[in-house]
């Protein structure tokens, strides 16, 4: 009983996940699954060495894998376009990296270069954005760069 639950649960993402071309046990394949495909190096039947996965709704990652995980240096493009260059360890940026972030209300073309710890910006690093500032009745678009210690993300000194 408990056996036949679990094929049940799992038989959608089998079905719908196989190997397309060459050797996706250990070697060179091409694995398509449900809304993305992988296309780089297998060991054991797992997702390990250099590799491109994307989805169709427009992520990518370009880079390393240890046993089914981002591990390494790598390009990872988000669906709005926003592209991270570094270093990752356990799926998560970790290392040194430089990417660029979504805008907000306040501030555009947001770009950040440094040390990450497990996907926040931590430790040195550089952060540059641009804002619209008023002066009298003119808006102006002024550079605002920040160098120092970040933690979590939060630069650690005076703006």
């Amino acid at each position: 009983m408990r056996h036949t639950f679990l094929f049940i649960l799992i038989f959608p993402y089998l079905a719908l996940s196989q190997c397309v071309s060459l050797d996706c046990q250990d070697g060179l394949g091409e694995y398509k699954f449900k809304g993305s495909f992988y296309s780089g190096e297998f060991l054991n039947s797992k997702i390990h060495g250099n590799g491109i996965f994307k989805t169709k709704k427009g992520y990518s990652y370009n880079g390393g894998w240890l046993n089914g995980v981002k591990e390494g240096l790598a390009v990872e493009i988000s669906k709005k376009g926003h592209v991270y260059k570094g270093n990752f360890s356990q799926n998560r940026r970790h290392g040194y990296g430089a990417c660029s972030i979504e805008s907000t209300k306040f501030m555009k073309d947001i770009s950040y270069s440094g040390n990450w710890f497990y996907g926040s910006m931590c430790g040195q690093g550089e952060l540059t954005y641009f804002r619209q500032v008023k002066y009298g009745r003119d808006k102006v678009s002024e550079k605002n760069t920040l160098v120092g210690q970040f933690i979590n993300g939060i630069y650690q000194g005076r703006l």
